[in-house]
């Protein structure tokens, strides 16, 4: 048989599942909209109340084709989702959008939405509407300047500035840069719970970079607040089908001093803008829990640098100033996914009390290349962000859009006397057709919270009923926030700068499809290493196969195994230039294509790609 170097210990984006399925739970689907059942719903966002398990809420565009209108709607649950009722519609003009919901900290409930009125753009309005019992009543509305895709964040924390309410978006065609047309990032604050707030924050790019896409707030458990956003290279010159090139960068703003002043806006990653109007915006979440993560912050987002729209995320543990490189939440990185192109969308992330990390998505790896089809997944991490669990479907069918079913129609008209001063002149003209692309694409938003009690909250769209409603499964993860994911390995310290691996006797077998190599671990430190030392895999990925762990020390196949080293070791010590014994380590491939990477020496090429970190002690002096 021939020998060949088949496997290397390089950095990855694709991850494996690191938990079991029998970690978590999914409930029943249960149908968020039935008081509006005929009416199409689209773009969606949900909280759930700080102090109450069983306050949620989830707001909603909502399409009303008796008079061509879309408004608002918001519905609350209060016995955790089991139930729900339509609580306020917003029907302030023929156009009111963009839903966003939150509760402060003592579980009041707010929603804000855009009016627009097509009469004259300089009306148009955001609103922000209060309810003091969680939302069973509301307030008249606080009416402010627009902004647009706005969303509210609370300042939950104990600190000086605790109950302040951030309401950010971005101001178009915002002529306060040189007297030229852009899109400016703008920031209204409130004191007394909405009820009034402070003139505008306007934050600049630099040249001709320009935020495109506002993403949703963070705050930390010292006041710091922190907003996400995507912003465009250059403004003269959008891209959106170039993969291949970086459309810009996602980035997050900070203030220290709730709002008063803001840093130099942080890189979080380059950005592949994904083809179509409604992948997604960046969604930001903190981890308010009293465990290892406590502050820890997470960012979501779909990205097309693949070469099909993925879930990415990133995570922060310096409030915001530098960032992980990004991973891919999804799962499905066979040969034959990739090979299908599925763009995945519409990202969301929550953290739980026991700063268990979720992220929702809309899925497509189930689709038909002809349809509009998605499923809503759900993945977890236990150990900060650095895995995922295996992807597990929440949403009982996939959702699909057939030709023929229900259509909904929306009509306007441009030209003559119309009262839009851009609309007004020369004959008129008529436009009859679908509903936007909301009906096939669900738009812009998603939603997920996580409750008081920890159970995560999915909520999305679907049309099993034939018409666009709203749908949402509590999703139970049992176990909570460990570094290293268990409370075994997050007693050992991260040695992996002191430690080079040696690989010997490589070796593939073609009839059982497995790659077998022995490790061997090097102290490559001036301090000596003793027992226990274990090697953590991160990620495991092929581009030629699905490839799997063989006999982990801990029975994981993926992201999460555990190779222990500590038999390799001599009398449990590993001295300065010494090197361990070596062990045996075998993967399978899984879905091995005929056509496989060659390197220039007819070699197998890297076929396995593994990403590790070294746990262990130093010896004390």
């Amino acid at each position: 048989m021939k020998t060949v170097a088949a496997a290397t210990l390089v950095a990855t984006l694709a991850f494996a599942g690191a938990a079991g399925a029998e970690s978590l739970s999914v409930g029943p689907n249960v149908r968020v909209s039935a008081d509006n059942a005929m009416r199409l719903h689209h773009e969606i966002t949900m909280a759930a109340s700080p102090v109450d398990a069983g306050k949620l809420l989830a707001c909603s565009m909502i399409f009303d084709a008796k008079d061509a209108s879309r408004h608002v709607v918001a519905y609350s649950s209060f016995d955790g989702g089991k139930t729900w009722v339509a609580a306020l519609e917003v029907k302030r003009t023929t156009f009111v959008g963009d839903p966003t919901c939150a509760y402060d900290a003592d579980g009041a409930a707010y929603l804000s939405a855009l009016a627009l009125h097509y009469e004259s753009a300089a009306e148009h309005e955001m609103l922000v509407y209060r309810s003091a019992d969680g939302g069973r009543a509301w307030s008249e509305p606080t009416v402010l300047p627009f902004i647009d895709r706005q969303w509210l964040t609370f300042d939950r924390t104990s600190g000086p500035r605790k109950g302040l309410l951030y309401l950010h978006g971005n101001a178009v065609r915002d002529q306060t840069v040189d007297g030229d047309e852009r899109i400016v990032f703008t920031l209204f604050r409130s004191k007394d719970g909405g009820k009034t707030f402070s003139a505008p924050k306007k934050l600049f790019s630099d040249g001709d970079h320009m935020p495109f896409g506002t993403g949703t707030g963070a705050v930390l458990s010292d006041g710091t607040f922190l907003a996400s956003f995507y912003e465009w290279n250059d403004r003269k010159n959008l891209r959106e089908k170039d993969f291949e090139k970086a459309s810009g960068s996602i980035k997050v703003s900070r203030s220290e001093d709730g709002g008063d002043t803001f840093a130099k806006a942080a890189v979080v990653s380059e950005w592949h803008g994904c083809e179509g109007w409604t992948p997604g915006l960046p969604v930001i979440a903190a981890d308010a829990s009293d465990g290892p993560f406590r502050d820890r912050l997470y960012l979501v987002w779909p990205d097309r640098r693949s070469g099909r729209c993925e879930i990415l995320v990133s995570h922060s543990s310096d409030k915001g100033l530098s960032w992980s490189a990004p991973i891919v939440v999804n799962d499905d990185q066979s040969p034959a996914d990739r090979a299908r192109s599925r763009h995945h969308m519409l990202p969301a992330v929550a953290v739980s009390p026991a700063g268990v990390v979720g992220v929702s998505w809309y899925d497509r790896r189930e689709a038909t290349e002809e349809s509009r089809q998605w499923a809503a997944r759900f993945a977890f991490s236990l150990d900060g962000g650095e895995t995922f669990s295996a992807n597990t479907r929440v949403s009982d069918p996939a959702s699909l859009v057939r030709p023929g079913e229900y259509l909904p129609i929306m009509a306007y008209s441009t030209g003559g006397g119309q009262v839009r001063p851009r609309a007004r002149g020369g004959n008129i003209q008529m436009e009859i057709g679908p509903q936007w692309i909301d009906y096939l694409c669900a738009a812009d938003t998603a939603g997920m919270a996580a409750g008081a009690d920890g159970v995560f909250h999915t909520l999305w769209v679907d049309h099993r009923t034939g018409i666009p409603q709203l749908w949402t499964a509590a999703v139970r993860v049992d176990g909570k926030a460990a570094v290293n994911g268990s409370p075994e390995l997050a007693a050992l310290s991260d040695l992996t700068q002191s430690i080079a691996v040696q690989f010997s006797n490589t070796d593939y077998d073609p009839k059982e499809r497995t790659v077998s190599l022995d490790v061997a671990l090097m102290n490559t430190s001036q301090k000596t290493i003793v027992a226990p030392l274990k090697l953590r895999v991160l990620s495991l990925r092929s581009s030629s196969a699905v490839p799997e762990i063989l006999a982990a020390d801990n029975g994981l196949s993926g992201a999460g195994a555990v190779w222990d080293f500590t038999p390799q070791l001599l009398d449990g010590r590993l001295a300065p230039g010494q090197f361990s014994h070596a062990r045996r380590v075998r993967f399978r491939l899984k879905e091995l294509t005929a056509t496989f990477p060659l390197d220039v020496r007819g070699g197998l090429g890297n076929l396995i790609s593994v990403e590790t970190k070294v746990l262990g002690k130093e010896e004390k002096p």
